[in-house]
């Protein structure tokens, strides 16, 4: 992809920097820089080749795609692939800070939103586990006294807890597997973390590249593994995902919206 597509994804709130760098981590996960403009979005599979084109007007249009079956089209998806992936570089350290700090960057004592108190935030923790339950509980009050720690075992009672709290700050720490459904369903149809309504963050109990990219495609702010160190590190991964919330909800009150066809670039990828 170009820089300023990377960029755009932070700008929008697409995705975090926190995010980009937990996703780098997966062996199955690179991310190339290209210096060039490109005017083409390309998606190579084991079946089929999607190829989108701008059109004459200069706008990019993620409708008029076309798909092509078969093995002459997908050698030719991949020819075109590794002709840009030559030409590209990958992603390091340096290209994210840059990159990074042209997204969201919220400032560390960002003020509270309106309504809500500083001094207090509500926590719905939505986990069947009784162990993980009380074990996350704890570790979220021993960090401050600010949290106020609310549980659920089940989609219905936190559903529920929801419901009863809207117009209120809240966030929700949501297992992905629980006994009447997935922890997403919260999400409903959200594709972007305001669509949502509230923070929400996805724990599972294994890694997963999939479960990861459909947490971030349903709107979530954060997907943590069950691991000892994640796991004690949810009052921090909490504060970082409502500093990144109330940024998207100002930048949203102020009218800033997403990019438009025009400001977007087509980008190879390879699935």
């Amino acid at each position: 992809m170009t820089e300023k597509i990377a960029g755009s994804l932070l700008d929008d709130g697409s995705i975090s920097a926190y995010e980009v760098e937990r996703l780098l981590k997966f062996e199955s996960f690179r991310l190339r820089l290209i210096g060039e403009d490109l005017r083409l979005a390309l998606f190579v599979t084991e079946s089929f080749l999607y190829l989108g084109l701008y059109r004459h007007d200069g706008v990019y249009d993620v409708g008029t795609g076309a798909i092509y079956l078969g093995e002459s089209a997908v050698a030719w998806g991949m020819e075109l692939f590794e002709y840009y992936a030559e030409r590209s570089r990958e992603l390091d350290e340096g290209d994210l800070t840059r990159i990074f700090r042209s997204g969201i960057q919220p400032e560390a004592e960002a003020p509270p939103l309106a309504g809500e108190d500083p001094g207090a935030f509500d926590v719905m923790i939505v986990e069947d586990d009784p162990g993980h339950a009380t074990l996350i509980r704890r570790i979220f009050e021993e960090s401050s006294p600010r949290w106020r720690v609310h549980h659920a075992s089940q989609l219905r009672d936190a559903l529920r807890w929801i419901e009863d709290s809207c117009g209120l700050p809240f966030l929700v720490v949501a297992d992905y597997l629980l006994p009447d459904g997935c922890g997403l369903d919260l999400a409903g149809k959200a594709e972007r973390p305001l669509e949502v309504g509230f923070p929400l963050i996805i724990l599972t109990g294994f890694g997963s590249e999939k479960i990861a990219a459909q947490a971030f495609k349903s709107g979530a702010m954060d997907y943590v593994v069950k691991e000892a160190d994640s796991i004690q590190r949810l009052p921090e991964i909490a504060e970082e995902a409502l500093l990144r919330w109330r940024e998207l909800k100002r930048r949203a009150a102020g009218g800033e919206g997403h990019p438009s066809p025009q400001e977007g670039q087509g980008l190879p990828l390879k699935v």
